[in-house]
């Protein structure tokens, strides 16, 4: 199940709108924008662990969507959601790889 949500063009859309609301509403720092993600989408503060783990991812991504712009703009015409233009691609794109993992937690996908 986990993978499948990973790949189903509906989470990816989704995962792709959220990373605009993080960085337009996240706050202005990576840590303070993670934190904003994790309270969104989890309704909890992350981990040190957890926002070490994270920032990594991010750092990765990024440094793959600068040196592969095209990626960048694949993943950003998935779907009907259209990116604004006033939201950098390369930003938008790395952000949408860290919250298709934490929409694919199973915190976020499990009911208890």
């Amino acid at each position: 199940a986990a993978l499948t949500l990973l790949n189903d063009p509906t989470f990816l859309e989704a995962a792709r709108a959220l990373a605009v609301l993080v960085i337009e509403q996240g706050g202005e720092t990576d840590r303070e924008q993670i934190h904003w993600l994790f309270k969104c989408v989890l309704s909890r503060e992350d981990s040190k662990a957890e926002g070490e783990a994270v920032e990594i991812l991010l750092g990765k991504s990024r440094a793959y969507f600068q040196n592969n712009p095209q990626a960048a703009q694949q993943l950003q015409t998935n779907g009907q959601l259209k990116l604004a233009k006033s939201v950098d691609l390369n930003e938008a794109s790395a952000w949408t790889m860290l919250c298709r993992v934490v929409l694919n937690l199973n915190e976020t996908i499990t009911r208890n």
